[in-house]
């Protein structure tokens, strides 16, 4: 299974299995990001910096049509380089990300928390919901949630009174937590 096929030089096609849920002609920002970060990590690379912090920020939904994405090394300094990536389609820049590297140090590590919960074993059955049915992005993936689920709004979660809303999440590996993530959300009756 592909995401996106190369057409050399930046340019990419995108596949069924990036398809987003909210429009059938919409890419998922999942496999956006993912093309995103493939990009940057041929941008620029030096050894002993290790990529350190990501933003996308999106303009518009990303057509599931031909993409070019465009990056450049804007700072490239000793100790940490600042990286910039767009996303067009046509002539309509859809998404804007800027990455830091930072530069790696031998240094003791500091007690880290596990994840919450044991990560749920693979399964050859997959429990029907909308993520497993109703969008390409949606099908290509194996979903497993250590707590709570997709049609859940959890803790990390606040939506205010002028349609914005917040939701942050914690991110583990097998070893504990190696990061964070948030989005801001539009929010609007349907």
């Amino acid at each position: 299974m592909w995401m996106y096929r190369s057409l050399g030089e930046g340019r990419y096609l995108p596949s069924e299995h990036t398809q987003g849920p909210w429009d059938p002609g919409a890419q998922h920002m999942g496999p956006v990001t993912a093309l995103i970060v493939h990009e940057l990590a041929t941008t620029a690379p030096r050894p002993g910096l290790e990529p350190a912090r990501l933003v996308v920020d999106v303009f518009a939904p990303v057509p599931l049509a031909e993409l070019r994405v465009m990056t450049e090394a804007a700072r490239d300094g000793k100790r940490v380089q600042c990286l910039t990536a767009s996303v067009w389609s046509g002539e309509r820049e859809y998404v804007r990300a800027t990455a830091w590297r930072i530069r790696e140090s031998a240094t003791p590590a500091t007690a880290v928390a596990g994840p919450p919960a044991p990560v749920p074993p693979r399964s050859g059955e997959r429990a029907p919901s909308w993520l497993t049915s109703g969008f390409g992005y949606g099908r290509a993936l194996d979903w497993r949630f250590v707590t709570g689920g997709p049609t859940e709004i959890g803790p990390a979660t606040v939506i205010g009174p002028s349609g914005r809303g917040l939701t942050r999440s914690t991110l583990y590996d097998e070893t504990g937590e190696l990061g964070t993530a948030t989005q801001t959300l539009f929010v609007a009756p349907r």
